[in-house]
């Protein structure tokens, strides 16, 4: 969910603004929800589907903070009907087989991290392999600590979406899109496959044609 329609930096843009509505991000995403479970019919899981918060479903609570009008009756989550999903709030961390998951690491000063050397700057502080987004980048960085039984990974995993944000337009984005696969391989270690959107959508190409 991108919330634009609660976006601080564009609340006093009026044009840009015009058109923005909450219940329309909440049929988009329902829409994604139902192409979503058609296609992973079949598939289980014991942890089930799980989604780490961003810093766009924060503009939700943030937006209530401010003005709790609506505390209580608008909550995407429930709007959405996952309410079955563990949502991991925004900033805190979801372990699985000893590997964290998180939107985006926080620095000291309570700031995402971010730079060109992200994926580095996330292993100053990290003590398990990491993996995150936010920066719809792909970047991988590694570091074997003294004392550590194996390597520490720091895995940037990119986005899934075609569309340029506002904010972004005219710039080099350097996005990449796609999906990446992990595979835990063993406690605290993963390897990885990236795939971009472009070969996905290749392969999706070839099943219709036979």
């Amino acid at each position: 969910m991108t919330f634009d329609c609660l976006s601080e930096w564009d609340k006093d843009k009026r044009k840009l603004m015009e058109g923005r509505r909450y219940q329309r991000e909440i049929d988009a995403g329902r829409r994604f929800l139902d192409m979503m479970y058609t296609a992973s019919k079949g598939w289980n899981s014991p942890e089930g589907f799980i989604l780490t918060e961003g810093n766009h479903e924060y503009r939700l609570w943030r937006y209530l903070d401010k003005d709790p009008t609506f505390d209580g009756a608008v909550d995407y989550v429930s709007d959405l009907g996952i309410n079955e999903w563990k949502i991991i709030p925004y900033k805190e961390y979801y372990n699985y087989k000893g590997v964290d998951f998180t939107h985006i690491p926080i620095n000291e000063a309570g700031n995402p991290v971010g730079g060109k050397y992200v994926s580095f700057k996330v292993l100053e502080n990290a003590v398990k392999t990491t993996v995150f987004g936010h920066t719809h980048k792909l970047q991988v960085a590694g570091l074997h600590r003294h004392g550590s039984p194996h390597l520490v990974q720091a895995i940037n995993i990119g986005c899934y979406f075609e569309h340029i944000d506002d904010y972004a337009l005219g710039s080099v984005t350097s996005y990449w899109r796609g999906i990446v696969v992990l595979d835990h391989y063993e406690r605290g270690s993963i390897n990885f496959v990236p795939i971009r959107l472009s070969a996905l959508k290749r392969l999706a190409t070839k099943k219709i044609k036979r």
